[in-house]
């Protein structure tokens, strides 16, 4: 661009002064397309048809340059985990897809445990249980029967269980006036056995009972001595016999009423207590 201060040492011509005064009119226009169209229209009006360059109808400012207008860039709704809520809402943005989200894109807890339902193997929670990183129960005992519905913690591992999480031992019964053992119980006593041998520690009380028929003596001997066929049967299996402890209770405690002979049946048995495990 020429400036209109410097000097020439030939003679200014009125032709130089036009073209001058055009340059230096248009001199702050900071927009180079709009300076040369503006100085090309202001040379056409003075001596010359030179042909516009043509602007796309852009509205000019005082010094004939467009008048700036703010950029519109478009925004992209991302969403990076594709959970159908865009990233500058979520508030879980690394949730792992198909996860169901709700409206934050934090994944569901329908059982309200701190494990999303995407990963919660147990989404049937009671509140307030305490959970494993899976979302389950914990079970201590592992017997199957989780610890807010187990009755006993302690069951010794691998026992078979009742539904209230307790060893599910099957109260041998005898024939009236007998102590020997019938055959039909000796699975459940080989299970009990195993279950015995795989817990060293544990120490098991055998309480004998009778039904109310004949004296207190003849009854309280006669239960104790159903407690010792059992005892045998465990030891020949295989168990300790320092692990063992018989007791009888003749007919003081009775498990059905005694006025019928299928509750006198009942309460001829021979039931099992866990005792406090070794040290």
């Amino acid at each position: 661009m020429l400036d209109s201060t410097r000097h020439s040492t030939r003679e200014v011509t009125p032709r130089d002064l036009a073209l001058l005064h055009c340059f230096d009119e248009n001199r702050y226009c900071s927009n180079k397309t709009v300076q040369i169209d503006r100085i090309q229209k202001c040379i056409r009006e003075k001596f010359y048809s030179l042909k516009p360059v043509h602007l796309n109808n852009q509205s000019l400012n005082q010094w004939g340059c467009p008048k700036k207008t703010k950029s519109t860039t478009s925004t992209t709704r991302q969403d990076s985990d594709l959970d159908g809520v865009p990233d500058f809402q979520d508030q879980c943005p690394q949730t792992p897809q198909n996860a169901t989200t709700d409206n934050k894109g934090c994944p569901l807890d329908t059982d309200v445990d701190s494990v999303p339902d995407f990963r919660d193997q147990c989404p049937q929670t009671p509140a307030g249980t305490k959970v494993n990183s899976l979302g389950c129960p914990f079970d201590s005992d592992k017997d199957g029967t989780p610890n807010y519905k187990d009755q006993c913690l302690n069951t010794p591992y691998g026992a078979k269980v009742d539904r209230h999480g307790c060893w599910d031992l099957q109260a041998p019964l005898f024939d009236f006036n007998k102590a020997n053992l019938k055959p039909v119980y000796f699975p459940d006593l080989n299970h009990m056995t195993e279950t015995m041998k795989g817990n060293p520690k544990i120490k098991i009380e055998l309480q004998g009972h009778a039904d109310i028929i004949g004296t207190k003596g003849y009854n309280q001997k006669l239960s104790l001595e159903r407690a010792k066929t059992v005892r045998d049967y465990l030891i020949d299996q295989g168990v300790s016999e320092r692990r063992l402890r018989v007791k009888g209770f003749g007919y003081s405690r009775p498990r059905a009423p005694s006025n019928t002979a299928k509750g006198r049946a009942l309460n001829r048995r021979v039931e099992f207590k866990i005792m406090n495990r070794e040290p």
